[in-house]
């Protein structure tokens, strides 16, 4: 998968400042903008899986209820069927 570039403006004050603290830490600037960027967006990813997650219970729950619907419905044909011929 090619990635595709693109370009910002940044406030030149901003990136000196990440220009200096990735030469704290020896990196390459981009890197260290990527590795901002993973880390800030990565809580993210944990709330859409959270979210995914709580929708398919939320699915595995209405199929639950429609299940004992049908098994509700069931037994109140059978006792109105029982009624009657008794």
């Amino acid at each position: 998968m090619a990635k595709e570039q693109r370009r910002i403006s940044i406030d030149p004050a901003l990136w000196e400042a990440v220009e200096a603290a990735a030469r704290v830490k020896g990196i390459a600037t981009n890197a260290y903008v990527e590795q901002a960027l993973h880390l800030a967006i990565g809580p993210f990813d944990i709330i859409q899986k959270a979210a995914d997650l709580a929708l398919a219970a939320q699915t595995s729950a209405a199929e639950t209820v429609e299940r004992l619907n049908v098994i509700a419905d069931y037994i109140v044909d059978a006792h109105r069927a029982n009624a009657k011929s008794g």
